[in-house]
């Protein structure tokens, strides 16, 4: 997803170059067919930056539940082997 992301900065970067005022290569339909296509691109970066960082959040809960469920399962093996050894 962050190759994706890069590829489109990189796309907005020269789209945004190339819309300079200083720079005259792009005329009618061109200019508005650049603009369109920059427009869009920045939708898709917002959207593909908002899904990254979701799934960061995501992958945050996950990792806790994760060690959490690590913890429990410790506890109720060394319960197990305390019950096992007569320790209970």
């Amino acid at each position: 997803m962050d190759g994706a992301v890069k590829n489109i900065k990189l796309r907005v970067e020269d789209l945004q170059a190339q819309l300079q005022p200083t720079n005259k290569k792009l005329k009618g339909s061109q200019r508005k067919n650049a603009e369109s296509e920059l427009k869009h691109l920045m939708e898709q970066m917002t959207s593909a930056q908002h899904d990254i960082d979701s799934n960061k959040g995501k992958t945050q809960q996950l990792l806790a539940k994760k060690q959490s469920l690590a913890a429990k399962l410790n506890a109720k093996k060394t319960s197990l082997e305390k019950f096992k050894s007569g320790k209970l």
